[in-house]
């Protein structure tokens, strides 16, 4: 019978599964992993070693996921929604300050941002959900194959992150609701006549 790829036999017939670890720095100095199947019947072996060989390929895809960055994450998120809060500002400048109705719908989408991160998600539903984490996953390089604990970690800073563009946006739009000319004074001792206003 042939042997499985991933298998090799002891001198006492115990078949071991032998599995290629990733290059790492940090696993440079043991390049297989090596694993006692406790058995010698060969085929309890291959479909113990074939079972195993596709668990290694799903963790393989989790290389580099497992110990995500968070200062990365945060990095991405932040120039993702500053790009949607710099739309929003435009667009709000030119429509002009936000009626009451717009303004109460504001205060709602972040009071509503502002639930527990499961809850949020969970109350948005599952399509919704998905669609808003592929078009971050997309628009920022970061791999949507992700254990489900890191899923939640974007997803967390998604809420968070949109939570702080409505505020933004609501605040920007409080802002054109009054004209404040202390922020913006000429020389001290400029006369009215030298800018028209005498």
């Amino acid at each position: 019978m042939k042997l499985h790829a991933y298998l090799s036999r002891s001198r006492h017939g115990i078949f071991y599964f032998r599995w290629p670890l990733p290059r790492t720095d940090a696993l440079a100095a043991r390049r297989t992993l090596r694993l006692s199947l406790g058995t010698r019947c060969p085929r309890e072996a291959g479909s113990l070693a074939r079972y195993l060989a596709v668990c290694g390929e799903k963790l393989i895809d989790y290389i580099g996921v497992s110990d995500m960055n968070y200062a990365e994450l945060r990095s991405k998120a932040e120039q993702y929604f500053r790009a949607s809060l710099a739309k929003g500002m435009q667009r709000r400048s030119e429509q002009g300050p936000f009626s009451d109705e717009e303004k109460e719908r504001m205060e709602q989408s972040i009071e509503l941002r502002e639930m527990p991160n499961k809850d949020y998600w969970e109350l948005i539903g599952q399509a919704n959900t998905t669609d808003e984490l592929k078009r971050f996953c997309e628009a920022t390089g970061i791999s949507e194959k992700q254990e489900p604990e890191h899923l939640w970690a974007i997803l967390d800073e998604i809420r968070k992150a949109q939570a702080g563009v409505f505020k933004a946006l609501l605040e920007h739009g409080q802002s054109l609701d009054v004209y404040d000319f202390t922020a913006r004074q000429g020389a001290v001792g400029t006369p009215l006549d030298n800018i028209g206003l005498q």
